[in-house]
């Protein structure tokens, strides 16, 4: 958990009014360099992930670029789908590839 980075690096408050944000983690040997200009990130949501929650928007963050303490993240890719009800009769994966 860790602070939402605002465009000028400044920290941008919580939409629920707290100043923390849970991010999940993208493992090293779910992050594949494409070729010289892209990379692709991959998220893997569990069966018992996430149950019972509409899922309707992903976002990828860059880890505290600036290391700033206490961390802040900027939101670097974002997309909004149709609604996704959660349940444990499904994984979910999000492939995303960035291209430079």
């Amino acid at each position: 958990q860790h602070q939402l980075m605002a465009w000028d690096g400044n920290f941008k408050g919580n939409a629920l009014g707290g100043t923390l944000w849970y991010f999940g983690l993208i493992s090293d040997n779910s992050i594949k360099r494409v070729d010289l200009n892209s990379v692709t990130y991959i998220l893997y949501i569990d069966r018992n992930s996430c149950n019972s929650n509409q899922i309707n928007e992903i976002g990828l963050f860059m880890a505290n670029p600036l290391g700033v303490d206490p961390q802040r993240s900027p939101l670097v890719a974002y997309r909004p789908f149709t609604n996704i009800q959660k349940t444990n009769d499904f994984a979910l994966v999000f492939k995303w590839t960035l291209n430079f």
